[in-house]
């Protein structure tokens, strides 16, 4: 490929090994990141959209109900119609079935909701990990690919591919945060701010928050906050949703807070009848208090990014207050956990020390046990002649759900 740069060469090899087979290009792809290439940042992505895009789901997963929703999507006959629908199914926060709409009108799969989806979100967790962490790329290649390997090992996958909404949702609130408080662009910031809202309710605290945080910036510190914050994973949910009765709610979120907190939701309930569930929701909870201890330890560092420091406080402080309902601090983990490793990354960079490396081994380890909960669905959804190429994986048929069995 004489005339062709090395940073367009590896490009081309990426994307070809993608376009041949987008499941097995991933150790092509994965080379190349660890040779620092941006692009294959993007073309991550496409491999993670397209894992998404075969993944087999349970027969109680949110993804079932999408696929429910697409296919009565795809059955009307006008952008009128589609209104009425969302009207009709009081669907508010509805970005992502305008999505499915969209797509609606070129395909009869489902499956290409959550290959856009998953791709998105994974490129606007990697494009915010390189911008806000941009020292990174002046390090080994070996420190470059650990700490991608941390944000990737961050990500909740099954939730991923199969929630959809809150992922989508919690991209844009990242984005929208990135573009009003470090870029300090007001119209950029709060669109994918309202986009988030848009795509997931749950989100509106989260944007609030980010809202609180432009508007205070170099004013207020929020670690009092954090620390407070622990207070609140000492009290039941029943005394927590007694406290949210008492706010000026609209009376959807009043039933959505009586639902995740008055009555088992289905994470409690998966916790009493699986012991891998037990474990997981309990390793899954240690990783606040290993912050706590950290940031304890650390706390006289003058550690430069305040803009990430007190976004990382009021976070987990969020996280924490809802932290009595698992599926609620799951939504919140989803971004928590995800400026925790900014933050780790970060003071690394500047304070390297070894308390790191063993958040390191913690997040692999909870990258571990995700796996392991859904093993059957990863067996079941990758290992598959069919996958090998992209003629036969993306014309591959839609699976039948898999049976729920915890064990």
């Amino acid at each position: 490929m004489k005339g062709i740069n090395v940073s367009s060469r590896i490009y081309l090899e990426s994307l070809i090994f993608w376009i041949l087979t987008p499941l097995l290009s991933l150790l092509v792809i994965l080379f190349n990141v660890y040779r620092k290439d941006k692009v294959s940042l993007l073309l991550f992505s496409l491999v993670i959209g397209a894992f998404s895009f075969v993944y087999i789901p349970l027969d109680n997963d949110d993804r079932v109900r999408h696929y429910e929703r697409f296919y009565e999507i795809s059955g009307l006959d006008s952008f009128s119609g589609f209104m009425d629908y969302l009207t009709n199914n009081n669907l508010p926060d509805s970005f992502v079935y305008g999505i499915m709409y969209l797509l609606s009108l070129f395909t009869n799969d489902p499956r290409s909701v959550f290959f856009v989806a998953s791709t998105l979100t994974t490129y606007i967790f990697l494009l915010l990990y390189v911008k806000i962490n941009k020292e990174i790329f002046s390090f080994s290649k070996w420190v470059f690919f650990m700490c991608f390997c941390l944000v990737i090992f961050s990500f909740n996958y099954t939730y991923l591919f199969s929630g959809l909404r809150f992922y989508v949702g919690a991209a844009f609130a990242l984005l929208g945060w990135y573009y009003l408080c470090y870029c300090q662009k007001k119209f950029s910031g709060f669109l994918f701010l309202f986009l988030a809202v848009y795509s997931h309710f749950a989100t509106s605290l989260v944007v609030v928050s980010f809202i609180i945080l432009f508007f205070t910036l170099g004013k207020v510190n929020f670690r009092k906050v954090f620390y407070v914050s622990f207070f609140f994973t000492l009290i039941p949910s029943e005394l927590l949703f007694q406290w949210i009765s008492m706010l000026p709610l609209a009376g959807s979120y009043i039933s959505k807070a009586n639902d995740y907190l008055m009555y088992n939701d289905i994470l409690s309930e998966a916790a009493q009848n699986a012991a891998i569930f037990k474990l997981i929701l309990l390793y899954k909870s240690l990783w606040v208090y290993f912050i706590l201890m950290f940031v304890y330890i650390y706390r006289k560092s003058d550690f430069k990014d305040k803009v990430l420091l007190n976004s990382f406080f009021v976070i987990i402080s969020l996280r924490n207050v809802f932290s009595s309902s698992p599926t609620i601090s799951q939504y919140y983990d989803t971004i928590a956990l995800f400026l925790s490793v900014l933050f780790m990354i970060k003071f690394y960079m500047f304070y390297i020390n070894k308390l790191f490396h063993l958040f390191v081994f913690y997040v692999f380890g909870n990258f571990i046990l995700d796996t392991y909960k859904y093993r059957y669905n990863f067996i079941e959804s990758n290992f598959k002649v069919e996958n090998l190429t992209s003629a036969s994986l993306f014309g591959s048929d839609v699976e039948e759900p898999l049976k729920t069995t915890w064990k």
